[in-house]
């Protein structure tokens, strides 16, 4: 082990000028590279004072008996001036300002209500102690976003050397199913339109480019007219405002289209920077419209309607026309199969009667067969048509392989089901 201090110096037009603090230098056994760190003190028995003591926390550092001087001054230092920190690295990544204003307005409930002043506060006591006073208040949903919010700030001091281990590994989510705060359901078309003769032209546009493109609230809150190609009738979710972070153009529909054109002259032909539609103000003017429509804010199963009622409603249209999984998927820009089928299960359980229609019927006009015994095989089956109506002399065996076979016949080739239709999941 080696270790020296020393003034630096660089030279300017020839002459040697020498700084007037000291930096030290130290290299520990088994090092093949010097550490050099700023002292910040013009002493030299000072500065070799203070490179030994650095030297020291080093050895016990390494050899496990103290912890890394970047952790011990993190949990010591002001929790929001770290947070602070963690916002302004997310912000230099690329997210979006309205995340990066969300996970820090959280950080600041949590900070308040929990008590927490330091990092060294952050404890699974206090926060399952939180969560449990806010569990009638506040939705799953709700409460797991809290959860993911600081867990990604400790992750982060984590990745960044500043914290050894995640205090809350041990905590769990809390269960969100069959515990939906908000259970949404689609828009009929009859009250789409109802919907759109009612609200003044402002939001009329916003109703109509929802309903037909399925983009989300923010999404379209972020488009510019830069983003709309309408001379072919496309328009584009650019990659920083899209959910999944990919951009998908996505067609428009003529009459869409029309109410866009009309919709630009009529605000004075901004340029491409300008942001192209207005959505209304949370959701007081939405529910105004729906009123005025007599649409009922939530129905009798407890489902309500909100603006991402929209998308649903997108879907379910995509659906009733027969689309294709994996171009409803495109159009629905999800990247996961199972979103859609999760998501927008219940609309597209509906798809599943036509598979069931497709099965083979029962016997004797669809009654239970009263010739059925133990002695024939078939007791408490129900049987294809075709194969009831066989001659009795045929031997059961033979009446069942001819079953079978038409069975795999109607599912298809060796056995195989056929390919779904509409927004039905195939299988590989």
């Amino acid at each position: 082990m080696k270790q020296h201090v020393f003034k630096r110096g660089r030279t300017i037009k020839g002459q040697r000028i020498k700084a007037k603090s000291y930096s030290g230098r130290y290299r520990l056994d088994g090092e093949v590279k010097d550490t050099e760190v700023a002292l910040g003190v013009t002493d030299k028995q000072v500065a070799e004072s203070k490179l030994a003591a650095i030297v020291k926390q080093a050895e016990r550092e390494r050899q496990g008996l103290a912890a890394p001087l970047r952790q011990v001054e993190t949990v010591s230092m002001p929790l929001k001036l770290v947070v602070r920190e963690w916002v302004e690295d997310l912000t230099a990544k690329g997210r979006k300002p309205h995340y990066c204003y969300v996970q820090e307005k959280s950080m600041a409930v949590l900070m308040h209500e929990c008590g927490w002043g330091k990092v060294s506060d952050i404890t699974p006591e206090s926060f399952i102690r939180w969560r449990s006073k806010n569990q009638s208040s506040k939705a799953a949903k709700t409460l797991n976003e809290y959860f993911a919010c600081v867990r990604a700030f400790l992750n982060w001091l984590i990745k960044a050397g500043r914290l050894p281990s995640n205090p809350l590994l041990s905590v769990e989510k809390v269960e969100t199913r069959g515990r939906k705060e908000r259970d949404r359901r689609p828009l009929t078309h009859a009250e789409f339109e109802k919907l759109f003769e009612v609200a003044p032209p402002e939001r009329r546009i916003v109703y109509a480019f929802a309903y037909y493109t399925g983009l989300r609230r923010g999404e379209i809150e972020d488009l510019c007219w830069g983003d709309f190609d309408l001379e072919n009738g496309w328009v584009t979710c650019p990659d920083e405002h899209a959910k999944n972070r990919k951009s998908q153009p996505l067609p428009l529909s003529s009459d869409l289209l029309e109410m866009l054109i009309q919709h630009r002259n009529a605000c004075g032909q901004p340029n491409d920077a300008a942001k192209a539609l207005k959505l209304p103000y949370r959701l007081m003017a939405f529910n105004r419209d729906l009123k005025a429509a007599g649409i009922s804010k939530k129905d009798g199963r407890g489902k309500i309607v909100d603006f991402y009622s929209f998308r649903h409603s997108f879907a379910q249209r995509l659906k009733e026309s027969g689309t294709p999984f994996a171009a409803a998927m495109r159009l629905m820009r999800h990247s996961d199969p199972k979103l859609l089928a999760s998501v927008y299960g219940d609309q597209d359980a509906f798809a599943l009667a036509d598979h069931i229609a497709k099965l083979p019927g029962m016997p004797n006009g669809n009654q239970w067969s009263p010739d059925s015994s133990p002695e024939s095989g078939f007791s408490g089956h129900f049987v294809a048509q075709a194969v009831a109506s066989a001659p009795s002399e045929t031997p059961p065996q033979e009446t069942l392989n001819e079953l079978i076979r038409r069975l795999l016949s109607h599912l298809g080739g060796g056995g195989q089901m056929e390919p779904a239709v509409g927004l039905e999941p195939t299988t590989c």
